[in-house]
């Protein structure tokens, strides 16, 4: 693996949701990996860094990581959390919902959860894997 097996993206401002799509596609590119993993990843990392802006307080930080057959993406923000943090993946099929982009990473990921963090806000991933 010639490049980083781990990139960040700072989620500061709205245009950070394309920064975020547009890295995580060269660098799952970068890694070898395959054309089609590569944009759903890049559209999981831009609806994920999407919410940290939109609905997380404004601030956050994308990661995805590469470790063996299993790629790893994860969106940690400072909003207000969420009781039931996995209802963001309602995908908008109930009241309590969040909208389709939350159905739209449980869709295009392998496994996703999102977790309510201590210190507030959520971290939410989403995994692929594939090979071994």
């Amino acid at each position: 693996m010639a490049s980083s097996a781990r990139v960040e993206v700072l989620v500061t401002n709205e245009a950070d949701a394309h920064v975020a799509g547009s890295t995580v596609r060269a660098a799952v590119l970068g890694w070898g990996l395959d054309r089609m993993l590569a944009v759903r990843a890049a559209t999981v990392a831009a609806e994920l860094a999407s919410n940290v802006f939109h609905h997380g307080g404004g601030r956050g930080l994308v990661v995805l990581r590469r470790e063996s057959f299993r790629l790893f993406l994860s969106a940690e923000d400072h909003g207000p959390g969420m009781t039931d943090p996995m209802r963001l993946f309602d995908g908008g099929k109930s009241s309590r919902g969040l909208g389709i982009g939350g159905g739209a990473v449980r869709r295009l990921s392998d496994h996703c959860e999102a977790v309510a963090r201590s210190e507030g806000g959520l971290r939410v991933s989403a995994e692929w894997r594939w090979g071994a």
